[in-house]
């Protein structure tokens, strides 16, 4: 925990929620976590909204 206070205190929340929220994968708990420490809604996040690359026409 004081590593995660020591990153709040040196970018501040608004920094962390620009770079968080773009972000194209993080893990579920990940995203939970950083909603409630940021006030966030999952929606807000680009790994949850963002459409996957389709599927390659190839096969190895």
């Amino acid at each position: 925990m004081e590593g995660w206070r020591a990153i709040r205190r040196h970018y501040g929340d608004e920094k962390l929620r620009t770079i968080v929220t773009g972000l194209r994968s993080l893990s579920p708990q990940n995203v939970a976590l950083l909603c409630l420490a940021l006030n966030l809604k999952k929606e807000d996040f680009r790994c949850c909204t963002a459409k996957p690359f389709p599927q390659a026409p190839w096969h190895y």
